[in-house]
């Protein structure tokens, strides 16, 4: 689905401008306004599939398995209105991945109850941990597109700037030279400690310079400094361009956590112990085969949900006739 968006979105444009003749710019708020439903309606099913069981599913059931994810992200959500955050998507994106992610953690709890963390490579152990990563992945983008701030700051050299808590001290230029490209580089200190420097650059076959940001990068926040004026003249002012987006290093983590979960999911059977993830017993003392946790159903021969095996053949021995 969002493959489907963002072709939409760029080659919509194309068609227009080739059927007749109007150029239409899509940018930032049709990504907003088609993404945030399909964000709501996957992190709401992450956190409701994972326990319905195969076929057994009951009002009460649910009710016992998802109270408590539940209860989690509301208190989440109040939590985050008694901080001070507003808007109905980033309210919907962190309440609704606290659910995911409570679901995801309960499930794991319930695999690895029985059988320890050996019970985690598998489709079982395994997905849920792709849920996580996903979860983390929705917060990030989330945080980072709603409370996002900018601005453009004008200093003369050696002057500080405060801005959203942070402190811009402008050092001055420095002229870069490649073998590539030439460019004239700002010298920005942050908060008083590393100094940055973004760049505007010079491509022999560019027909106008080329803007290099530089990036400071927490856990808590990102820090993104432009050159967005160059001085007129030697020594004079600048303008440098300033945008934090928090948590964005989370995406990138979530992409991480996502690709542990694949790798533990399609982790060869042969290496894993039998019966790791054919059935389990879930905290609510329901036998579930795979099926219960969106895998497979159960197969043909039994209707309690446990999986059936296939029994040992007879094996004859060397002194039986024939």
């Amino acid at each position: 689905m969002f493959a489907l968006v963002v072709v939409l979105g760029t080659v919509f444009p194309l068609i227009a401008q080739a059927v007749n003749g109007n150029q239409i710019t899509v940018g930032s708020p049709y990504f907003d306004r088609m993404t945030m439903p399909i964000v709501v309606c996957l992190l709401f099913l992450m956190a409701v599939a994972p326990v319905l069981p195969w076929r057994k599913a009951s009002t009460e059931l649910l009710r016992k398995r998802l109270f408590w994810p539940a209860a989690l992200a509301v208190a989440v959500l109040v939590g985050c209105v008694s901080a001070g955050v507003r808007g109905l998507n980033p309210l919907l994106a962190f309440g609704l991945a606290t659910f995911a992610g409570a679901s995801a953690i309960r499930q794991l709890i319930v695999v690895t109850r029985r059988r320890g963390w050996r019970a985690l490579p598998g489709p079982s152990g395994g997905g849920m941990v792709v849920h996580l990563g996903v979860v983390l992945i929705a917060v990030g983008f989330a945080a980072s597109h709603s409370f996002a701030h900018q601005t453009n700051l004008t200093m003369q050299q050696g002057q500080t700037e405060r801005f959203d808590g942070h402190s811009f001290t402008y050092l001055g230029t420095r002229e870069v030279a490649t073998a590539t490209h030439t460019g004239l580089q700002a010298l920005v200190r942050v908060d008083g400690g590393q100094t940055y420097g973004p760049a505007v650059e010079d491509y022999p076959y560019a027909s106008e310079p080329i803007g290099t940001p530089s990036v400071k990068s927490t856990p808590e926040e990102d820090v993104y400094l432009t050159f967005a004026s160059t001085p007129t003249n030697p020594g004079g002012a600048a303008v440098i361009g300033v945008i934090i987006e928090p948590l964005v290093t989370w995406i990138w983590i979530g992409g991480g956590v996502m690709l542990g979960g694949c790798v533990l999911s399609a982790w060869p059977a042969r290496f894993r112990r039998r019966g790791n993830a054919d059935d389990t017993e879930d905290a609510d003392g329901i036998r579930a085969s795979a099926g219960d946790s969106g895998g497979e159903p159960p197969r043909a021969g039994g209707e309690s949900g446990a999986v059936d095996r296939e029994a040992p053949l007879p094996v004859a021995s060397a002194s039986s006739g024939p």
